[in-house]
């Protein structure tokens, strides 16, 4: 049984000994638990079960990865059917079954389903997005696949390696969740995310440009442009609600900031500053 968390979501995950195992614990080690978040509303369970082969586009694992898999919602019951593994959720029970072949994609997939469900009663949600902290804060940087996120994340846990002074704790999938006093934002273990949890200083749109500056928006647009970036699969529509109260809460209490960027040796020391500069 390997228990883990990020943000207030805990789950316990049995899979059988060998090679699955293996990969789950190399993966998923920085977001180990040996103690419950205070804000957990208790750990989901999750059995696998091996079953079935890999299909011939595993080959390209990154497209495979990033490929949505079919939620279908009846009651207080859901099931993912992607074609090659599938799994059923009795959600009352907080309990969940997997069955898959030798591959990391499906667990991925039903922990981003259950986070989901569970960010609709705890006031959070994932977030297309990468997240970078610099100061002690966290920066949500969001936006369709090429808008620049992973580009800015590198740029910025690259500078943070040489100087210790930024990271990036996600390029891919984020958390974000109101608080007191601030909302604030943390890694999940998809795609490399690290485990660290800060305030959240800014949401922050990416705009390629010839040079870099920032600008503020304002919380109904920049709610606007982050809504179509939230995870929502599998959801009522309460708990759509519930999710658009928490992404609307989030907008109106932090800054938001449109960043025109350029490519250059000096692209991250920029952004920093041009971020700054924003009131």
């Amino acid at each position: 049984m390997t228990e883990l968390g990020f943000g207030s979501f805990a789950v316990s995950i049995s899979v059988p000994a060998g090679p699955l195992a293996g990969l789950m614990e190399k993966a998923y080690a920085p977001f180990r638990r040996t103690t419950p978040d205070p804000h957990s509303l208790g750990a989901w369970r999750v059995t696998v079960r091996i079953a079935g082969s890999l299909p011939p586009a595993f080959e390209r694992m990154e497209e495979v990865d990033r490929t949505p898999v079919p939620v279908r919602r009846d009651g207080e019951r859901l099931g993912m059917d992607g074609g090659w593994f599938g799994a059923s959720v009795d959600i009352p029970r907080r309990a969940a079954e997997l069955q898959c072949p030798l591959s990391l994609h499906p667990l991925d997939s039903l922990l981003r389903v259950l986070f989901t469900l569970e960010g609709a009663r705890a006031g959070s949600f994932l977030l297309h997005a990468a997240g970078i902290v610099t100061d002690g804060r966290a920066y949500a940087v969001f936006g369709p696949s090429g808008a620049g996120k992973s580009t800015i994340a590198a740029a910025a846990a690259a500078a943070g390696a040489r100087a210790n002074s930024a990271c990036a704790i996600g390029d891919e999938l984020i958390g974000l969740r109101l608080g007191q006093p601030s909302a604030v934002a943390h890694g999940t273990p998809f795609w490399d995310g690290r485990d660290v949890t800060c305030p959240l200083a800014a949401l922050v749109v990416p705009v390629k440009s010839a040079d870099t500056s920032a600008e503020a928006i304002g919380p109904g647009e920049a709610l606007r442009l982050m809504w179509p970036q939230v995870q929502v699969a599998g959801l009522t529509s309460e708990e759509l609600a519930a999710v658009w109260h928490a992404a609307a809460e989030i907008a109106a209490s932090v800054r938001a900031i449109r960043l025109r960027f350029a490519l250059g040796p000096r692209m991250w020391d920029e952004i920093r500053e041009a971020l700054g500069s924003v009131a």
